[in-house]
Formats: structure tokens, C-alpha cells, sequence
């Protein structure tokens, strides 16, 4: 009988994701309990007061050493309390952004071409380095251009250098093969 109710969870589960056209997208999804119970697992541990730990111990036990005095376990727990509260979010948006980090970190050792996803974003060099405009996707959305930093520093980048035309210039590529190259289309 479970094994049965396993097999039916197993065939009713999806994913489906709205573009709310204001930057968010909402979605909703049935997936096995099992599923369910590892996710959830992850994200509360991953938004948990616990992970601010370390950190907060640290930057305590550095102002502590240079007036001299060592720090109390008390001391760290309230330190890791304090940065914990001063994000001032709610336990949903906690949940959210540990979602959020854990989508941007998921592993890559059994997806094809080794990287998170494919995503072709065309920016300006001049306002990449300003951190200013937009950078346009090609799935047909736009990003700040701060963020496509933020996303360029843990891609696996492959520029392309386009002339005033669209026209390709220069492919570049991230290994010495041309796997992701190629698959990657250009527009």
C-alpha cells in the first residue's frame, strides 16, 4: 500500500512557473512528501540563526581581541542573534532567499556541460563596469546590470563580442573544447 502511494506521488508530481512581469515569477509544485521533507530541511537550515554562527563569532571575537578580552559563549550567541535580526525579514522571506541561494548553488556534477544553466545576457562593457543600466536576457527579460556582475562572478563566462550591428565578432569560450560554445545560440 505505501509503495503504492509512493508510485502515485511520484506520477502527480510537477512544476509550474508564472512571469509576473515585475521582476518575480510564482510557481507551485507537487512533489513526493520525501521531496518535500528534504527541501524543507534545507531551507531552514540554510536560513537558520545557526549559519550566522561563525561569522558573528568572528567579527565578535575580533572586536573582543583588540580590547583584550576574550568572549563568552554568551557573548557569541548574542552577537549571532544580532546579525541574525538586523536582516529584519520576516521567517517567509528567510525561506525565500534561502530558496533563492540554493537554486543559485545547485550542483553541477551531473548536468550536461557542467554549469548551473545557460543563460545569454548581452551588456555594454562600460555600464558592467559602472554597475549601471540594463542588461537584457535571452529569454526576454532584463536584469540591473549590478546583478549580472553579481551573476558573472561565480559563470563560467563565455563573452562574445558583437559589432554595432549584432553581427559576431568574437566567440569566446570557457574551456579549450568548444562544447558550450556551440551549444550556446547566438543572437
Amino acid at each position: 500500500m505505501l509503495r503504492g502511494e509512493e508510485e502515485h506521488a511520484l506520477a502527480a508530481t510537477k512544476l509550474t512557473l508564472h512571469d509576473n512581469h515585475d521582476g518575480t515569477t510564482t510557481g507551485h509544485f507537487t512533489v513526493p512528501t520525501l521531496a518535500a521533507t528534504i527541501l524543507k530541511k534545507v531551507v531552514q537550515q540554510m536560513a537558520s540563526p545557526r549559519r550566522f554562527a561563525q561569522q558573528a563569532a568572528r567579527r565578535a571575537r575580533a572586536e573582543g581581541s583588540a580590547g583584550g578580552a576574550s568572549l563568552t559563549a554568551d557573548q557569541v550567541a548574542e552577537a549571532t542573534w544580532d546579525a541574525f535580526r538586523a536582516e529584519d525579514l520576516d521567517w517567509s522571506q528567510k525561506y525565500g532567499r534561502a530558496f533563492v541561494e540554493l537554486l543559485e548553488h545547485l550542483p553541477t556534477d551531473h548536468l550536461s556541460g557542467k554549469v548551473n544553466a545557460t543563460v545569454l545576457i548581452t551588456l555594454d562593457h562600460d555600464q558592467l563596469k559602472a554597475s549601471l543600466g540594463a542588461a537584457h536576457l535571452d529569454t526576454g527579460h532584463d536584469l540591473s546590470a549590478s546583478e549580472a556582475r553579481r551573476l558573472a562572478c561565480g559563470a563560467g563566462l563565455l563573452p562574445a563580442v558583437l559589432d554595432g550591428q549584432s553581427q559576431l565578432l568574437d566567440l569566446g569560450r570557457t574551456q579549450r573544447f568548444f562544447t558550450e560554445a556551440q551549444r550556446a545560440p547566438c543572437r
